[in-house]
């Protein structure tokens, strides 16, 4: 599995966020990666103070 994260302030009221989870295969044959295959995701936040 692979994450990653990143924020970025705007200004000093608005704030963005990106996180995203991505399950790659491994070096190996096992057998496990068709498992959770469909359950990388990722997601966008935007978070403003007043």
């Amino acid at each position: 599995m692979l994450s990653v994260e990143s924020e970025y302030s705007i200004s000093d009221s608005l704030k963005l966020s990106l996180k995203g989870d991505f399950f790659i295969p491994g070096n190996t044959e096992d057998g496990l990666y068709g498992k959770y295959k469909d359950l990388s995701c990722f997601g966008i936040t935007a978070v403003y103070k007043f």
